[in-house]
């Protein structure tokens, strides 16, 4: 059995498709022939072709001089007259009179195929299912099935999916599928057996990396034999498909072959001799190692993690030099990551202390230093895109041919800032994520989470991805905001191959998913949690703040391709700010019934360290933040207080305004209420939380920023009737003096008037009291169970 590698480019071929490589102004490939030559039979290919884009030069040098084992050969770049769409066709066995007439036909796809069959020429459809200049469509594709019998099925430069989703497709077609295609496009088949297809691989190598590790096979022992055996569809395809990364490691390649071209070999910097190591078999010299030597010394002694970072990956690439070249990619692309995070830590750190101490000189500078990062990024990134070109479109074609395919179960991937705090959303996301689990569904929750935040309570199905930096967030005590290592996270990503993506944070993970979904084409839809423009004017009072935060809040979800509000208002809401996407749905939400209930003698779970324990008891649970009106309900209970001694309250939460609040309260120690009428529990766990609403008689929520309010459903749930304020979104999860009250603005006045209410409810129409608690729990009945809110957000689990 004989192989050949029959598709790589050398010198002479035309201008590159990458817009890296175009911006630079580099060529396609920068590999020499007889390099090329000696690469394939190194690999063990026992024939060698070079295929450059309309061009002959180099695989003539070479079939002059190695006329036994080399096959002529071009890739043509052929257009459908109709729209221009470009095809590429890999031509074997050709002369040179036949690549003139081959040049001149090439413009129209129809009379190059014509012309292929009359002549006998050996050949093969490149790649087929990549567009090559984004025109590619699902009829160029069954155009196509019809005008060719032989596809190249592994191509060295298309990941594995792609490869195999063609081939599987091609090995599918029947005779009906072909007559069904003629009677609707009128082209006539390429043979009598049209359905039957033959099948060729190659690398696709441009950088003289993967030459011969991807090849075709057929039982031959001379060209001319080999070629028939093509033609006759006794031939099939073998070896590796390629990875994003391993392509961006192509690009950097040949950038490194083009700059090769302008370096002066006396003024080469340690930077320069770092990159030969990498694509080069050859060592660093001695005086150079001498520099490493010191300047790894010197950033450890000095804790430099950029120059640590180049130590790092200078290092790991001594072993790599007797690695496959895909291991030596695989080594090199964590230091490459670790490397391009470092340069952006110096920014990040410069924008946390240069800004503060208004340094705007080294703020600039540290900008400019940055920019390497961003040079090392933007190959994998062009790469991830060229990857993730139309990733629907053989799926479309199998439903349009009416091809079974093997359902499998959608992948998605539900990115969050915030999984570990004591928060609503928080809570739903647990939940989700724990029954998304139990119901088998291949869903992960994405964060970025230390080791001790990892508890029992965070769902197993957790995608924990690095980060390389954290920041304390304003107003937020505690909070610790995650930036994701960008390159390792993206590698975790890709490596899921997700379906859909779920951001439920504007954040830095949130940046980092729309940025996964846009560069992937993968469908996004995110979750409008918290109103962060809201809370920004009543925590910053600022008008500037606020307008800023609700520029970046317009730009970041008119990126979705759907939004899940939490209720109408917001619906309305985000409209009014500008917020255009089209499909914006209710984000519908569940409960534990069975954990948040209606306890028997409720009293007796009253907290002891309240004295009145026969009194009445408003509870509020929640994050504890200025944002929140506590100040209010603080005054207003205050007022209250005087009137009825026996007035209780309970705060069960920790936040920044705790210190505040507990000033506003507590007063000090010869205030005459000094705290036996007030209780600040500090953080409850959930477990505890159901105790709680039944100890109490009335769920106070004055905040005018939640979007909805999970505490308000649970507090529902165990019958506690509930006041909330007239804006935001929880007022639409209670039913007007049925479930609970609405204030109807946001003065001292009006709450204390509709807690006045309340009290006098609770102590003179207590049958009328018990009815609105019934009523809460019957409220909450209708929200169902989690597992309906999964399936109502993620859709069906088989895609």
């Amino acid at each position: 059995m004989s192989k050949a590698d029959l598709h790589c480019h050398s010198i002479y071929s035309e201008h590159p498709s990458d817009w890296f490589l175009q911006r630079l102004g580099a060529k396609e490939s920068y590999t020499e022939p007889i390099i090329l030559y000696q690469a394939a039979l190194d690999a063990g290919m026992d024939f060698v072709t070079i295929t450059d884009h309309n061009k002959m030069d180099g695989v003539l040098l070479l079939k002059d001089k190695y006329p036994k084992k080399v096959i002529t050969g071009v890739e043509s770049t052929a257009y459908f007259p109709e729209d221009g769409c470009k095809i590429h066709i890999l031509i074997y066995g050709l002369d040179e009179i036949q690549f003139e007439v081959i040049n001149h036909l090439r413009k129209d796809i129809y009379e190059l195929r014509d012309y292929l069959k009359r002549e006998k020429l050996t050949h093969s459809v490149a790649h087929a299912s990549f567009s090559v200049d984004g025109k590619l469509s699902q009829t160029h594709l069954e155009k196509l099935i019809l005008l060719f019998d032989h596809f190249e099925v592994i191509n060295g430069g298309r990941d594995k999916r792609n490869n195999l989703n063609w081939e599987k497709l091609l090995h599918q077609l029947t005779p009906d599928i072909i007559q069904r295609l003629y009677n609707h496009y009128q082209i006539e088949p390429i043979s009598d057996t049209a359905w039957l297809k033959g099948y060729t691989g190659g690398s696709d190598d441009h950088g003289a990396l993967f030459i011969g590790n991807t090849w075709t096979s057929a039982d031959a022992n001379n060209v001319d034999v080999f070629l028939s055996k093509i033609r006759e569809k006794d031939s099939f395809a073998s070896g590796r498909h390629n990875t994003y990364h391993a392509l961006a490691f192509t690009v950097y390649k040949i950038a490194w072959d083009f700059s090769k071209q302008f370096t002066d070999k006396k003024k080469e910097t340690l930077i320069s001799k770092i990159t030969e190591q990498i694509f080069e078999q050859n060592g660093i010299d001695f005086k150079s190692k001498i520099k490493l030597k010191t300047m790894k010394s010197m950033a450890d002694l000095k804790g430099d993690q950029l120059k640590q970072s180049l130590s790092d990956l200078i290092e790991v690439l001594k072993p790599a030099q007797t690695c496959t070249t895909d291991q030596k990619l695989d080594l090199i692309y964590d230091k490459i990551s670790k490397l391009a995070d470092s340069f952006f830590l110096v920014l990040l750190d410069s924008l946390e202390t240069d800004i503060k101490e208004m340094n705007l000189i080294k703020l600039v500078r540290n900008i400019s230093s940055s920019l390497p990062g961003i040079f090392l990024l933007l190959p994998f990134f062009s790469s991830l895109k060229h990857m993730h070109q139309n990733p629907n479109l053989i799926s479309d074609l199998r439903l349009s041919l009416e091809i079974q395919s093997n359902p499998r179960k959608q992948r998605t991937l539900w990115f969050t800032d915030t999984l570990n705090d004591l928060n609503g959303v928080s809570v739903t996301l647990k939940r989700m994520g724990q029954v998304a689990c139990e119901e088998g569904r291949d869903t992960m929750i994405v964060a970025s989470l230390e080791d001790d935040q990892i508890t029992d309570e965070i769902p197993q199905n957790l995608m924990n991805l690095p980060y390389m930096y954290r920041f304390p967030l304003p107003f937020y005590e505690n909070y610790r905001i995650k930036i994701p290592s960008i390159l390792n996270s993206l590698k975790m990503v890709q490596d899921f191959e997700p379906d859909k993506i779920i951001i439920s944070t504007p954040g830095p993970l949130g940046l980092l998913a729309l940025l996964a979904s846009k560069i992937m084409h993968i469908p996004c839809t995110g979750i409008y949690h918290t109103d962060f423009t809201n809370e920004a004017e009543h925590i910053i009072e600022d008008e500037s703040a606020r307008n800023m935060t609700l520029s970046f809040e317009r730009w970041f979800y008119n990126q979705m391709d759907e939004i899940r509000v939490p209720t109408k208002e917001y619906d309305y809401i985000l409209r009014k700010r500008g917020i255009t996407v089209e499909r914006m749905f209710l984000l519908k939400r569940g409960i534990e019934l069975d954990l948040f209930s209606p306890l028997e003698n409720r009293k007796e779970h009253m907290p002891k360290r309240l004295q009145h324990q026969k009194g009445v008891t408003l509870l509020y649970a929640g994050r504890v933040s200025k944002d929140k009106s506590l100040e209010l309900l603080a005054h207003a209970y205050l007022h209250l207080l005087h009137k009825h001694p026996d007035l209780n309250l309970i705060i069960a939460g920790n936040g920044p305004f705790l210190k505040e609040l507990k000033e506003i309260l507590l007063g000090n120690e010869n205030t005459v209420y000094s705290g036996s009428n007030v209780l600040f529990t500090g953080a409850v766990a959930r477990e505890t939380l159901p105790r709680l609403y039944n100890a109490s008689d009335f769920f106070v929520f004055p905040s005018v920023t939640d979007t909805f309010g999970m505490v308000i459903l649970e507090a529902q749930a165990c019958g506690l009737p509930v006041i909330v304020s007239n804006q935001g979104g929880p007022k639409e999860i209670i039913n007007p003096s049925i479930t609970g009250f609405i204030t109807p603005d946001q003065r001292k006045e009006s709450w204390i008037n509709i807690l006045e209410h309340c009290i006098d409810l609770y102590k003179n129409h207590q049958q009328t009291y018990l009815e609105m608690r019934c009523a809460s729990r019957e409220l909450v009945q209708l929200y169902g169970n989690w597992s309906d809110v999964i399936s109502d957000l993620l859709g069906d689990s088989l895609i």
